[in-house]
């Protein structure tokens, strides 16, 4: 009626007062939603785009109301069905959430895949150090094995130096002893 009248004031306090008792639990705990027989007076008395029609969709879209079900397609305003399909595509909570989360996985995805690439690139970067490290710890091991060589050549240069100056002094001392025995036997000469 007050949409009849384009009484906006009535119009807007009945669709604020059916939106209050919407939302509002009966003693058992359950909601209730417009009928299928109230959306057919609401279609029936409106015009496309009004207030009414946008809360029985709005209704339909954000709650899981079961109104629909079990009803004929005949029963339901063919105009009120296109509002709701188009909502539903738009607005859908649930449809949201999953792009929300289909967001964040893509967004983690690329986050974690950013992360690994790091990774790799830092530890192909300590591979490379690791085996530039193990090049010059294979090289001190040459140098400290022909370190060893040669501390070995050089303990048997001296080995044999001191085998030799043995040799000397035994030649030496047999010398010495001809030399007394020499000097010992001039003065009889």
């Amino acid at each position: 009626m007050a949409e009849l009248l384009m009484d906006d004031k009535t119009k807007e306090l009945v669709l604020a007062a059916i939106d209050a008792r919407s939302k509002e639990p009966f003693i058992d705990g359950t909601t209730h939603f417009p009928s299928t027989h109230c959306i057919r007076i609401v279609y029936d008395g409106t015009r496309e785009g009004s207030a009414a029609r946008r809360l029985l969709v709005k209704f339909y879209t954000d709650f899981n109301v079961q109104g629909l079900l079990g009803t004929k397609p005949e029963d339901v305003p063919h105009d009120f069905l296109h509002d709701l399909a188009i909502s539903l595509m738009a607005h859908r909570p649930l449809l949201q959430e999953f792009n929300d989360l289909k967001d964040e996985s893509t967004r983690n995805e690329t986050d974690y895949r950013n992360q690994i690439a790091i990774k790799e690139g830092t530890l192909e970067a300590q591979k490379q150090l690791l085996e530039a490290q193990k090049a010059k710890l294979t090289q001190k091991e040459a140098d400290y094995n022909n370190q060893i060589a040669t501390n070995e050549a050089l303990r048997g240069s001296i080995a044999n130096l001191e085998a030799q100056k043995q040799s000397l002094e035994g030649q030496k001392s047999k010398r010495k002893k001809q030399l007394n025995v020499y000097d010992a036997l001039e003065p009889l000469k």
